[in-house]
């Protein structure tokens, strides 16, 4: 839509790189599970479980892929679920874990219905950008960047 002139402006997935001017934030992601996993967990460990994660095309996907790849570590996919609730809800009924960010899975972590591990060694993390047409002038983008930035910053503390 961007490209096509419909939208001023869009926050999305994807980028140019993670250093780029139109980086939001990156957010570091979480094995999420229905049984408790402890409050963090190398990515060693997170490739043990039985996931469900989007399907290959999928940003959030390629993020989790390219770093078990760097990491030389592969994951136990068994199950391609496009549609984050509907993730959610499979994992809810035991079927498998997954990797979300914390502003995804906090509500249910915080009500006690799903268990989030901060995956580190290596952390991963999913870049989200603030993308615009060529219509939208250079001081308008930066202030709704700077915008978008503080909120995602005190949106994105994290107290599992």
């Amino acid at each position: 839509l961007i490209r096509l002139g419909k939208v001023d402006m869009a926050v999305a997935l994807v980028g140019a790189e993670d250093k780029a001017d139109d980086l939001i934030i990156k957010e570091s992601l979480f094995a999420v599970s229905s049984p408790p996993i402890g409050r963090s967990m190398p990515l060693e460990a997170v490739a043990g479980l039985t996931l469900i994660l989007p399907p290959k095309d999928n940003p959030l996907r390629v993020s989790i892929d390219e770093a078990a790849a760097r990491a030389g570590i592969t994951l136990n996919v068994t199950m391609e679920i496009d549609g984050q609730d509907t993730i959610k809800r499979a994992v809810s009924a035991g079927i498998g874990a997954t990797i979300l960010s914390w502003n995804s899975v906090q509500q249910e972590q915080e009500a006690g219905q799903l268990q989030a591990a901060h995956i580190t060694d290596p952390v991963i993390y999913r870049s989200i950008h603030l993308l615009r047409n060529r219509e939208v002038g250079e001081r308008t983008f930066r202030l709704f960047r700077d915008l978008l930035r503080a909120v995602a910053r005190r949106e994105s503390a994290f107290n599992p």
